[in-house]
C-alpha cells in the first residue's frame, strides 16, 4: 500500500474523507433534482421552483468545495497528491454546474413541447446520467482505501457516459426528422439544452478520469 493510502487510513484524516463523501453525496442531490426538472418539464408539470431547489443544492456544493481546498491546504500530504484531488473536486463541482445551466435554459423554453420521440430520449439521458453520477460517487468513496475498486467504478462510468454519446447523436436525429416546426431561436435553445446534458455526462467521466490520476499514481 502506498504511502499517500496508508495517510488517510489515519485518525486525523477522517476529517477530509467525510467531506469528500457528504461532497459527492451533495453532487448527486444536484443531478437528481435535475432529473426532477427534466422529467416536470416533458410531462408538462414544470415548475420554477424546482430549478430553484437545485440552485440552493448547487450553492451547498460549492461551499463544501471551498471547505475540501481548504483542508487540503491545510494538510501534511504531499503537494502532488493534493493536487491530484483538488482536480476530483473541480471537476465534480462541474457537474453540478452543468445541471443548473441545463435547468436555466430549461427554465427559458419551459413552455415548448417536445415531439415525444426526442423526450423520450432526452429522459432516458437523465436516467443513464443518474447512474453514472452515482457510480462516480462509489468510485470517489473507494479512492482513498479500495482503489482497484474505485478504478472498476470509474471503467462502469465511462460505458455509461459512451451510453450517453449514443443517445445525443440519437436525439438529435429524432429531432431533426420530428418536422418540429418551431422558432430557429427557440431550436437553439433547445440544443443548447441536450448539450448541457451532454455535458454532465461528460464531466462526471472527467471526474473519474482525476480519481484514475490520483489512485494509479499512488498505488
Amino acid at each position: 500500500m502506498s504511502s499517500i493510502l496508508k495517510w488517510f487510513q489515519g485518525r486525523r484524516e477522517e476529517a477530509i474523507r467525510e467531506a469528500f463523501t457528504r461532497y459527492v453525496d451533495t453532487i448527486v442531490e444536484v443531478v437528481e433534482r435535475f432529473e426532477e426538472v427534466l422529467r416536470s418539464w416533458v410531462s408538462g408539470k414544470y415548475r420554477a421552483e424546482y430549478v430553484e431547489v437545485l440552485h440552493a443544492k448547487e450553492r451547498d456544493a460549492d461551499t463544501q468545495r471551498r471547505n475540501i481546498l481548504t483542508m487540503l491546504a491545510e494538510s501534511t500530504m504531499e503537494s502532488a497528491a493534493k493536487v491530484y484531488l483538488a482536480r476530483v473536486t473541480r471537476q465534480a463541482d462541474l457537474i453540478a454546474d452543468w445541471c443548473l445551466e441545463a435547468s436555466r435554459i430549461i427554465d427559458i423554453v419551459s413552455e415548448t413541447t417536445l415531439p415525444e420521440e426526442v423526450s423520450s430520449v432526452l429522459l432516458e439521458m437523465g436516467r443513464v446520467i443518474g447512474e453514472e453520477v452515482r457510480k462516480a460517487r462509489e468510485a470517489v468513496k473507494c479512492m482513498f482505501e479500495c482503489p482497484n475498486r474505485a478504478l472498476e467504478c470509474c471503467d462502469e462510468v465511462e460505458r455509461l457516459e459512451e451510453k450517453v454519446d449514443d443517445l445525443y447523436h440519437d436525439l438529435r436525429k429524432k429531432y431533426l426528422s420530428s418536422g418540429s416546426d418551431l422558432p430557429a431561436p427557440v431550436t437553439t435553445l433547445l440544443f443548447e439544452v441536450f448539450d448541457a446534458v451532454e455535458n454532465i455526462a461528460d464531466r462526471c467521466e472527467d471526474t473519474c478520469d482525476a480519481i484514475r490520476e490520483f489512485v494509479v499514481s499512488r498505488v
